[in-house]
């Protein structure tokens, strides 16, 4: 899945804290921008009453010339205010606006300007409907609300494109698209939501590929089992039908069907118990019981049990002693089953007259040991399959030999201890098979002898 990575997160709690923080600075700088761009339009009948009377006190002595009111009754007709002069208690002159008839309240204040003779007074009067907060009210809610806006939209856009974002790959995923765009969020829950999707996704995608794998390997498993099974029963039921029917007359030919078909009963009967042992140990970890063993031992009493089969095959069985413990942590007779497997596949392999040698040590992290056999050794096609169920492999006269599971059960018991096995043509010739196994109890490095490096020195 692709995934646009952002350089740094913020908690939602701290994005949420941030959010109001920023409105609460807007609101007050547009709260404050308003009083110094719409103030002035905002005067109360009271500020035009008193800026009018300030007005009349400094022009006392203009108020005789016809210019001067002329100009002043145009300012205080624009401010909506009434403007009416008396001196001496005489009516001189009506200035500013022309009150209407039924007009609201109006505010009324009268101003007698000191030091005049005969008096001069005025009274001033405006209506009081420039009073009217509601401009102001509608203005700031206008404000505030395009201020929550922007903000929510600023500070909210992030949740929506990254919940969206994951509702479509949610549905791109159901739809088997395995590898949908995702954004990643600089909020960190969403971020972690984003990325456990991420995760999420890529583990299905590998355990869908896993199971395609492992169906196709059932099938070809089911299908090599058929092959290998009917191959035996064919030749068995062949002879067994030569005796019923009597084409095998005399003594001789007829233990000799026998014969032949006892050996095809017994590889009949090997097949089916490494099929048995091979499907068991699809759960063997629950069931292994380990324990603390000497490796060097197992290997020597296994090569002892197996020397008659060498010998019978005219092969040389060789153990090197490593002259001390190989201490692991093991199921014996399961460590056992995989050794011997090894050593009769070497047997198996190895011509008359050719040796199988194994070995055993230990390093710092636990033991191991190898089989190498003075065979052929292993064609280069077939190393990479060497391990598959029923994959055989054929020997140096092209034969196909052994029911192709021993290497397999071998391998998945040495995995099922937390070790490795691995197959490799021997510098010498022949093919060499090397083991290792953990050690829970710590080794000498100095009675760590090297694998590469072991001398055929010392075989016993």
């Amino acid at each position: 899945m692709n995934v646009t990575r952002a350089r740094h997160t913020v908690p939602v709690r701290a994005w949420f804290a941030l959010a109001a923080i920023v409105t609460f600075f807007l609101v007050i700088s547009a709260v404050l921008g308003s009083i110094v761009l719409f103030g002035a339009g905002d005067d109360t009948a009271q500020d035009r009453i008193a800026r009018t009377g300030r007005s009349v006190d400094e022009g006392a002595d203009s108020w005789h010339d016809p210019g001067f009111r002329a100009a002043a009754s145009s300012a205080l007709a624009d401010d909506g205010v009434t403007l009416v002069l008396y001196e001496g208690g005489v009516e001189l002159d009506q200035l500013g606006a022309v009150p209407e008839q039924g007009a609201a309240d109006q505010v009324v204040r009268r101003v007698a300007v000191a030091g005049t003779d005969p008096p001069l007074t005025a009274e001033i009067s405006t209506p009081v409907d420039g009073d009217d907060p509601l401009p102001a009210i509608l203005r700031a809610t206008a404000l505030i609300g395009g201020i929550a806006a922007a903000v929510s939209l600023a500070f909210g856009r992030p949740f929506v494109r990254s919940l969206t974002a994951v509702r479509r790959a949610a549905s791109r995923v159901a739809e088997g698209e395995m590898e949908p765009e995702l954004v990643r969020s600089r909020i960190t829950e969403l971020d972690d939501l984003n990325r456990a999707f991420t995760a999420m996704t890529s583990e299905l995608d590998r355990s869908l590929a896993q199971q395609a794998e492992l169906e196709q390997e059932r099938r070809l498993f089911i299908a090599a089992i058929a092959h290998d099974l009917r191959t035996p029963l064919f030749s068995l039921r062949g002879y067994l039908d030569g005796l019923r029917s009597g084409v095998a007359n005399s003594p001789e030919q007829r233990a000799r069907y026998l014969a032949i078909a006892s050996d095809k009963a017994e590889t009949l009967d090997r097949l089916v118990a490494d099929l048995f042992d091979h499907t068991r140990l699809e759960n063997l970890d629950p069931a292994m019981h380990i324990e603390p063993l000497d490796l060097a031992d197992l290997l020597g009493r296994l090569v002892e049990s197996l020397r008659p089969q060498a010998v019978a095959a005219g092969v040389g069985l060789l153990l090197h002693d490593p002259g001390h413990r190989c201490q692991v942590q093991a199921d014996r007779d399961q460590l056992a089953r995989a050794a011997t497997n090894l050593v009769e596949n070497a047997i198996q392999y190895t011509p008359s007259g050719g040796r199988v040698t194994v070995t055993c040590g230990t390093d710092g992290d636990g033991a191991w040991f190898t089989v190498t056999d003075t065979g052929p050794g292993i064609a280069a096609a077939d190393l990479p399959h060497l391990f598959l169920p029923l994959y055989r492999g054929h020997n140096g006269s092209g034969n196909a030999a052994g029911s192709g599971l021993g290497l397999a059960i071998a391998k998945r018991i040495v995995e099922a201890h937390g070790g490795d096995l691995r197959a490799a043509n021997a510098p010498s010739g022949g093919a060499t098979f090397t083991t290792t196994i953990p050690s829970a109890l710590p080794v000498p490095p100095a009675a760590a002898p090297n694998p590469s490096s072991a001398q055929p020195g010392g075989w016993s």
